[in-house]
């Protein structure tokens, strides 16, 4: 199964009203994460993607956290003017994201669009697992999310 049939399994029924989260650091928010958002725009439609990012931590590691949300929030939107603010959310951890999902019903399935690393290790727990595993038969996000590199 490849990338585009991931898509039409989830656009099948309940499917269609799936969530996707690009989270990061974004430190900062370039042309390569442009893409991505352009390329998951592209597959899942704007009105269902978002781009989730936190705040400086509070014990931030010296050179590694050095914008905060806003600042990272005005770089998106202003050199990418078709990433709308509204798609732009701060949350506390990012793979929770507890502002998206209130959008939400808790049966809609959600989507969380990260890199290897961090696949590998959100997909070794009991909440998430690979899409790409997945049937047509997606749950929602109150007990279930999925993870796609």
């Amino acid at each position: 199964m490849n990338f585009s049939d991931y898509t039409k399994l989830i656009l099948e029924g309940k499917q269609e009203d799936a969530f996707v989260v690009y989270s990061g650091k974004f430190q900062p928010f370039h042309i390569n994460h442009y893409k991505t958002y352009q390329y998951l725009v592209e597959r899942f439609g704007k009105e269902r993607v978002y781009i989730a990012t936190a705040g400086i931590p509070k014990k931030p590691k010296k050179g590694v956290h050095i914008l905060d949300f806003d600042e990272k929030k005005k770089i998106i939107t202003s050199m990418f003017p078709d990433i709308s603010a509204d798609k732009v959310v701060r949350e506390q951890n990012v793979y929770d994201p507890k502002v998206i999902k209130s959008k939400f019903s808790d049966d809609t399935p959600y989507i969380a669009i990260v890199g290897q690393k961090d696949a590998e290790r959100l997909s070794s727990g009991n909440y998430f697992s690979f899409l790409k595993d997945q049937d047509n038969n997606l749950e929602g996000w109150s007990s279930k999310g999925y993870v796609e590199l």
